[in-house]
């Protein structure tokens, strides 16, 4: 993806460019502070990319994790034997 695109994409998009080399002038005030947030998480090498993004986990979890709650008829809890109801 080009810069040029990037930039594009992210100003319509609403969201601050994923590239590192994109200019922010174009950006309102709120993704301007929410780029220069991220590069200071990076810098101090804090950072880390939300689980949307898979990174951070195994895609057998990923996979888990967005199956498992939207399966019909969940409701998150098991009932047990004597009728009490656990969080799973």
């Amino acid at each position: 993806m080009s810069p040029g695109f990037q930039e594009q994409f992210s100003l319509y998009k609403g969201s601050i460019p994923v590239r590192q080399n994109i200019s922010m002038d174009k950006f309102d005030s709120c993704a301007k502070k929410s780029f220069a947030a991220e590069q200071a998480t990076i810098k101090s090498n804090s950072f880390f990319p939300p689980l949307a993004f898979g990174d951070l986990q195994p895609s057998a979890t990923a996979g888990a994790k967005v199956k498992w709650p939207t399966r019909p008829g969940d409701s998150g809890f098991v009932t047990t034997s004597t009728g009490e109801q656990n969080d799973v």
